[in-house]
């Protein structure tokens, strides 16, 4: 997935006079915080780790150390979350009136993972009644509006890694013109393509 992270970011950097390269990866704070206080809830229970490095580093030849150094501090950073930084955190997001204007630009280089590899398809079984699903269909539109995702999307049985990318025309062109993309090319499935500021697939519906 690192390699696939780094070719992402060039795609979408904009040639700004950006320095830092931002990553906001997913944590289940449910099974990190256990039964209590989350016994009685049913809804999704997520907060994003932030890690930041260096556009150059991130951005930088194949030949230099830039994925195992992207793989390794965002090892570290996950690893180094405690209970109580969870803690912290969902009170400081007790708060919080919306999501409309986050606090944190996914401009450019910078983006949002979101790792649902952790959910077996094969296993989920909702009864006789419903069943068990055949795919998955991520949140997309208003959701890629805000957050520009990269979604590790489960792995249904007998495939592979999926990984879903919200990139605009043009930075798609450019990931398909990258040469190092070829190398990972296999591992990605599926690739999403929208405009950020184009709504008519929004108004249609």
């Amino acid at each position: 997935m690192t390699p696939l992270s780094i070719n992402v970011a060039k795609a979408r950097e904009n040639g700004q006079s950006e320095e830092t390269s931002i990553y906001h990866i997913a944590l289940d704070r449910r099974s990190r915080l256990g039964g209590d206080p989350l016994e009685t809830y049913l809804g999704d229970a997520f907060l994003f780790a932030t890690i930041a490095l260096p556009l150059a580093t991130v951005l930088g030849p194949s030949s230099s150390e830039a994925p195992g150094t992207l793989a390794e501090t965002q090892h570290a950073a996950l690893d180094g979350i405690s209970r109580a930084d969870l803690l912290a955190a969902l009170g400081a997001a007790h708060n919080l009136e919306g999501y409309g204007h986050p606090a944190y630009s996914l401009a450019g280089a910078s983006m949002i993972v979101v790792p649902q590899d952790y959910i077996s398809l094969p296993a989920l079984d909702f009864g006789p009644a419903i069943g068990t699903p055949d795919c998955e269909r991520p949140p997309a539109d208003e959701w890629n509006d805000f957050f520009r995702r990269t979604v590790i999307l489960p792995a249904a049985a007998g495939t592979g890694l999926k990984v879903l990318v919200a990139l605009g025309e043009e930075e798609m062109r450019r990931l398909k013109a990258d040469e190092e993309f070829e190398i990972c090319k296999g591992c990605v499935i599926g690739l999403a393509t929208r405009e950020r500021t184009q709504r008519k697939s929004t108004a249609k519906r």
